[in-house]
């Protein structure tokens, strides 16, 4: 399972070491609604007692502190990728002519019919039908073109996505 939702500290304990045994540290939060307690509770009734395994899953969790904006505080994250700069890393991937070939193929056939002359370099020939299918003379323009950018995540970026995770 994997939630990203907001919660609230609500208190925490330190470990504790006495002499009648140890006490584990513990936090305990608010959440915003009962749709993710429903999904906790499905691990089991050790969880829903609160026991130290909780039904004998193992979680991860990640905490970002954020400011009234929801902005990161003291988290340098770095700048979502423009669309163009994904064109160019899913140009990069061998696997995306791969992805062009099986599911572009009528595209393909039609920039042929047309005269195209397709680049020898792999990187290039997906660049040249990325450009066709979104109907745009350079890449950078999926940055400024609403159009091409919802053409290109709906034709491109998603369903290879999609395919790249059904090959894993």
């Amino acid at each position: 399972m994997k939630h990203e939702t907001e919660v609230y500290l609500a208190a925490w304990s330190r470990r504790v070491e006495s002499s009648s045994g140890t006490t584990d540290g513990w936090v305990k939060f608010y959440l915003p609604d009962d749709d993710l307690l429903d999904k906790l509770s499905a691990f089991g009734d050790d969880a829903a007692r609160g026991t130290k395994k909780a039904g004998g899953k193992l979680f991860k969790m990640i905490l970002v502190e954020v400011d009234e904006i929801d902005e990161p505080v003291g988290v340098n994250l770095p700048k979502p990728l423009k669309l163009s700069q994904w064109a160019a890393l899913l140009c990069k991937d061998p696997m995306f002519y791969e992805f062009l070939k099986g599911f572009h193929t009528p595209m393909i056939d039609l920039m042929r019919s047309s005269g195209v002359k397709f680049e020898p370099d792999i990187e290039k020939r997906c660049a040249q039908v990325i450009r066709f299918g979104c109907s745009v003379d350079s890449r950078s323009m999926l940055d400024d073109n609403a159009l091409a950018a919802e053409t290109f995540t709906e034709a491109f970026h998603q369903p290879f996505k999609q395919y790249k995770a059904s090959k894993e």
